[in-house]
């Protein structure tokens, strides 16, 4: 068949020419005001060719320890390139150092160039695809798309002499000793930060457990904590509508506010979902969707999402946070099985959860997040009788062991009691043992890169969502 003709005009009109200029005037009135204010800013990120060869001198003469400024930039640029359009070199930077960005609007300027540069390597990649659409399989599709996320989301230096690599290292062990560094964000459980020190940034964290465990409950008392110390949260759900995610939230933030010491006073979240509430208690969880609101979190619900969907939503909500100016917190995945596999190793789940598992742990360290990721465990668990999960339980789950910077299995005793005493309701001790373990969580820790493992206990009280 033959190829389609499309206009790939739509390519240039994604280069946000003015807020280039802006960034470019900047650079050249201070670079290291800008580096500082937007370290993830490229200028491969630039589209305009002669602005991004701006920045890239701009960028290497700071690399150099030199000063970089607009006379100096017109003796070495002229005539290197087309500048014509603009009216040639001295024109442009006289221009652009005229209009340069006020210094507090460097975040915003740079995310809108980095946006717009993300826009651009995917509408190439979906031209592309458009223009072979006939000859081109699904999968070769998916892959093209793959490729752009990966390409639009790369701007990670990855070559490094020796020397670079060495002034980082004493770069970030300086702002680690004051403060200024940090590469955990803390989990709101004191006892388990004790542990792991929180979740790692450019890591994938591992929460497994076998249904009735808590995972759903620990995932989102996690997301509450950190976003109510003003770190945004991106929940990715794909078992549970946000509705039914936000009743949980509901009712955990009732129970800190007003019952944290009268068990009478406390609203369910299945009262809330199925709204068994008086005007009273409506009142109530009104006020806390008052506090619920206002916290920087954002839920996806959708089923059937691929790595790429979540890539996709991913880069959508770093955008976000650069533009309110919030600091990234964690992204929480419930359930890591939950997502579309690629079709390359369809009906092979060993290989189908590997293939997820890399691309979860590529994709916090190309984007400098904490991913937390939920993680169903086999039913092997169940034929023992201490039914207390173990790191071996992971060993037909692809590679999660060797993927996970940390893995935590959940363990919640209360749950198999209570299915014994249906079977014998009037065994005074299963009741007992019930009672004593009702509001116990084992947080079992088999892997972390970083420090010991062990098993931390937690509270739960499951009917409100509240895990500490």
């Amino acid at each position: 068949m033959q190829k389609k003709t499309l206009d790939w005009s739509i390519i240039s009109d994604l280069v946000p020419v003015e807020t280039e200029m802006s960034l470019c005037g900047q650079l050249l009135t201070n670079a290291d005001r800008v580096i500082q204010a937007a370290p993830e800013l490229r200028p491969q990120h630039f589209g305009e060719p002669v602005l991004s060869m701006i920045a890239e001198w701009c960028y290497e003469r700071r690399a150099q320890g030199k000063s970089a400024n607009g006379a100096q930039a017109v003796r070495a640029l002229e005539g290197r390139v087309d500048s014509e359009a603009f009216g040639g070199m001295a024109a442009l930077v006289g221009k652009m150092v005229a209009m340069a960005c006020p210094s507090v609007d460097i975040p915003d300027y740079a995310a809108e160039v980095i946006e717009f540069h993300a826009r651009r390597v995917m509408a190439e990649a979906m031209l592309d695809c458009l223009t072979d659409i006939d000859a081109l399989s699904l999968t070769d599709i998916a892959n093209t798309v793959q490729k752009a996320i990966s390409k639009s989301a790369g701007s990670a230096r990855t070559r490094w002499s020796m020397g670079d690599a060495v002034d980082a290292a004493m770069e970030v062990a300086e702002k680690a000793m004051k403060g200024e560094l940090i590469r955990f964000v803390p989990s709101g459980m004191p006892a388990l930060d004790n542990m792991v020190g929180g979740w790692p940034r450019s890591e994938m964290t591992i929460i497994a457990g076998r249904p009735g465990m808590g995972k759903t409950a620990f995932a989102t008392s996690v997301a509450l904590n950190v976003a109510q110390m003003r770190r945004a949260v991106l929940f990715i759900s794909l078992e549970m509508p946000a509705p039914s995610i936000t009743a949980r939230m509901l009712s955990a933030i009732h129970f800190d506010q007003h019952a944290r010491n009268y068990s009478a006073d406390r609203i369910t979240y299945q009262a809330i979902i199925q709204g068994a509430l008086s005007d009273a208690q409506f009142e109530k969880i009104y006020d806390a969707g008052e506090v619920l609101r206002k916290l920087p979190m954002t839920i996806v619900d959708m089923p059937g999402l691929s790595i790429s969907d979540v890539e996709i939503e991913m880069i959508r909500w770093l955008s976000e946070c650069r533009r309110n100016s919030v600091e990234p917190g964690v992204v929480v995945i419930d359930y890591l099985q939950r997502l579309r596999p690629p079709d390359r190793y369809r009906g092979e789940r060993v290989n189908e959860i590997t293939e997820i598992s890399n691309a979860i742990k590529d994709m916090a360290m190309r984007h400098d997040v904490a991913v937390v990721a939920l993680s169903q465990l086999n039913r092997e668990v169940e034929r023992r009788n201490d039914k207390r999960p173990q790191a071996s339980d992971l060993r037909d789950s692809g590679a999660l062991e060797q993927d996970a910077h940390t893995i935590i299995m959940l363990y919640r005793e209360a749950h198999y009691l209570e299915q014994e005493l249906k079977a014998k309701p009037d065994d005074m001790e299963l009741v007992s043992r019930l009672q004593e373990a009702k509001d116990r969580l084992e947080a079992v820790c088999v892997k972390n890169r970083n420090g010991p493992t062990g098993t931390v206990m937690l509270t739960a009280r499951m009917d409100v969502n509240a895990i500490e």
